[in-house]
């Protein structure tokens, strides 16, 4: 049986690996096309709204350290100015007024902090998990500064601590 020139032969079916028909080329264009028509517009989108969520962070963390120095420096001065005279074995009620020196030089500095976080409260998209992360870990450091600071105001003796809280790194 020749070929006899009257009817076409058919092509075999081609098959995948897995048994499946391949995908024709102009659906695939055609998928690749509309990918990159939805893609690339969100991609810079995306690049937009970052962009914008890190410089927001970047002024945070800006103000953040600022805030930190100038809220602590008026405590830690007390402090370092009074340490001496705890070094050498003060009377109990002398020690009890070094330690009301320190609390007032720390009185009221938390709540610039707590302004501070609450500018720090930047909407960050779902999307950008990393920038999340920074964001709560400034909002963290910030609201364990200023706990902190409210409880050297209740107690003096806390300011002389091992574990200060360090400034906020944002």
């Amino acid at each position: 049986m020749g070929d006899t020139g009257c009817v076409p032969e058919l092509e075999p079916e081609v098959l995948s690996r897995d048994g499946r028909r391949p995908w024709r080329r102009g659906v695939v264009a055609a998928c690749l096309g509309a990918l990159l028509v939805v893609g690339l517009p969100a991609l810079v989108v995306d690049h937009g709204i970052r962009g914008r969520e890190e410089r927001a962070l970047d002024a945070c963390a800006t103000t953040a350290r600022e805030t930190f120095a100038g809220s602590t420096a008026p405590m830690d001065a007390m402090a370092s100015h009074v340490r001496p005279v705890l070094e050498n074995g003060p009377t109990a009620r002398l020690r009890r007024g070094m330690y009301a020196l320190v609390s007032d030089a720390a009185a009221g500095a938390d709540a610039r902090l707590t302004e501070v976080a609450r500018g720090c409260r930047i909407d960050v998209w779902w999307a950008h998990p990393a920038l999340r992360a920074r964001r709560d870990a400034c909002l963290r450091a910030l609201d364990e500064s200023a706990a902190f600071l409210r409880e050297v105001a209740r107690h003096g003796r806390e300011a002389f601590r091992g574990d200060r809280p360090r400034p906020p790194d944002c």
